[in-house]
């Protein structure tokens, strides 16, 4: 095979092996988002008729201020026994907000809302430690939200759809924002190189083009010739580009 044939070839493998990959990362990672939805519903879920305010805890590992932004603990009401009066149950994701571990149950924490400060005690962790924005990381019972001064909401249920996004990876936004970019350069870049391999055939098979037309080829035959020269390059580059992106969606397949 010619120089310009294997160039073509190369380039149109490459090309659609982008185009697989990218799809295939996006794919991945919203099925990954998905999955990190539903352990987060199925680890901790809120009761239906649940109410939620905002709170800022005031921890001091080892009694030392902490600088810069405070954490947010969005409180849900939760009917279980084992959340006493006076007790909250938090998950490792409000801490680790500050990247912070959380502390052993028995602590008693200060938390700040906009009527007043209430000291609450520390009843049960849970072991969930990715943030999610606009979901509930600590628990307290309706007694204990009752004695909080504060402008309770209603909860409004989330399903796995609204919590999704909140899990895409930075690379996986990313992606999605210079998705059609990508698309539009690896399609255009594939045609242009199936161009050049067109007219370079032609220019190089112009004497032999000239013969077979003195012995009755047509217009349509060289056409059809060099049109077929074309696609047999862009079959071998996609079926090339196949094995590229294999690899690449296995690998993130097993991220998922």
């Amino acid at each position: 095979m010619k120089t310009r044939h294997i160039c073509a070839v190369a380039g149109v493998a490459i090309a659609v092996a982008t185009v697989v990959f990218m799809r295939s990362f996006t794919l991945s990672n919203a099925r990954q988002g998905e999955a990190f939805a539903e352990r987060l519903l199925a680890e901790m879920p809120v009761e239906e008729g649940a109410r939620t305010t905002m709170l800022l805890p005031d921890w001091r590992p080892n009694g030392i201020p902490m600088q810069g932004r405070p954490m947010m603990a969005l409180v849900a009401t939760k009917s279980d026994a084992a959340i006493p009066d006076g007790g909250i149950v938090v998950s490792r994701a409000l801490f680790a907000q500050r990247r912070l571990a959380p502390p052993p149950v028995g602590t008693a924490i200060p938390f700040t809302g906009r009527q007043g400060s209430y000291t609450l005690t520390v009843a049960g962790i849970v072991d969930w430690a990715k943030p999610v924005r606009g979901y509930p990381n600590a628990f307290v019972s309706p007694a204990t939200a009752a004695a909080i001064a504060e402008r309770w909401g209603a909860w409004t249920p989330k399903t796995v759809a609204d919590l999704a996004p909140s899990f895409a990876s930075d690379e996986g936004r990313n992606i999605g924002y210079a998705k059609p970019l990508l698309l539009w350069a690896a399609v255009l870049t594939a045609l242009c190189l199936l161009v050049n391999s067109v007219f370079l055939s032609v220019e190089a098979k112009r004497r032999d083009l000239a013969v077979k037309r003195m012995l009755g080829l047509t217009r349509l035959g060289v056409v059809r010739a060099c049109a077929g020269e074309a696609r047999i390059a862009l079959e071998i580059g996609w079926l090339i580009s196949q094995g590229l992106s294999f690899d690449e969606i296995v690998a993130q397949g097993k991220e998922y």
